[in-house]
């Protein structure tokens, strides 16, 4: 036996709150740089980077532009 649909619908509500809540809502300023520094998900990709041993050595910044920055650094890509 089911639920009546009033019940169903205000369930069915419920949940697609808590859905929505769980959602990350991301911007412009997720991707943004402060002070001409990496912005945070960079700087996430490098610290795995430097975790798994793949970047030994950041020298800094060659380039600055309007749609990229250019670092230069050391490290090891081997490919396996």
């Amino acid at each position: 036996m089911g639920l009546p649909n009033t019940i169903n619908n205000s369930l069915k509500k419920s949940e697609d709150a808590i859905d929505e809540d769980r959602m990350r809502n991301k911007d412009k300023s997720d991707r943004a740089t402060v002070e001409n520094c990496l912005d945070p998900r960079t700087m996430q990709e490098m610290e795995k980077l430097i975790a798994n041993e793949k970047l030994t050595k950041m020298y800094g910044c060659i380039s600055t532009g309007k749609e990229a920055n250019v670092y230069r650094a050391e490290g090891s890509m081997d490919l396996i």
